[in-house]
């Protein structure tokens, strides 16, 4: 027996944009009061039987309407600035990224595949795999020896600290070093046979 699908509102839209439309209202509603001090209006269902109120209301979901629309159009115009933006930040830090494989070599590392996210806040994922595990005193010089770059210090700081996790039988198989606006490494453990 066929079932028909739903067509509500909330069916066809997924939850990211109903969470967005959720924010754009209340944002709109906010700004659509006559003055910043004026108080929300008491919760009460309105009268549409008073041809007053449906005037009130008429004026109030217009001047939604074009709030919204020019939010709308803000938003859209920041977040293609900020993805033009990303997208630079992203391109210089992968072509600086070649100059990390002598680096992660020093440091008993191997740079594998790198995973790249765009978005507002652009990431940028590499895999490494350990070749060999340094003595702290290495590690130490290693950290010395890239010390004035700080984005090859803080690499190489969350690589060195994800070592240090450890579960019985298991065994580090890859570190995925992302670099964004929240830096943070991910240990890959698998059974040690």
């Amino acid at each position: 027996m066929p079932t028909s699908k739903s067509t509500s509102p909330g069916a066809r839209w997924p939850a990211a944009r109903r969470t967005f439309a959720s924010v754009l209202c209340a944002l709109t509603l906010f700004a659509c009061r006559e003055s910043p001090n004026e108080p929300l209006p008491a919760e009460r269902p309105p009268d549409f039987d008073d041809p007053a109120e449906r005037n009130r209301l008429g004026k109030v979901l217009s001047r939604m309407e074009r709030e919204a629309g020019e939010l709308a159009k803000k938003v859209a115009t920041k977040s293609g600035e900020l993805s033009d933006l990303s997208r630079e930040q992203v391109n210089r830090f992968l072509e600086e990224l070649e100059t990390y494989r002598p680096m992660l070599e020093t440091a008993g590392y191997r740079m594998g595949s790198v995973r790249v996210r765009m978005g507002l806040v652009p990431a940028v994922t590499v895999v490494c795999t350990q070749q060999r595990r340094l003595a702290e005193d290495e590690r130490s010089r290693v950290l010395a020896e890239y010390e004035q770059d700080q984005l090859k210090t803080l690499f190489l700081k969350l690589l060195f600290r994800s070592d240090q996790i450890e579960l019985s039988g298991y065994g580090a198989r890859a570190v995925w070093v992302t670099i964004s606006l929240n830096p943070h490494a991910t240990v890959i453990l698998e059974p040690v046979t």
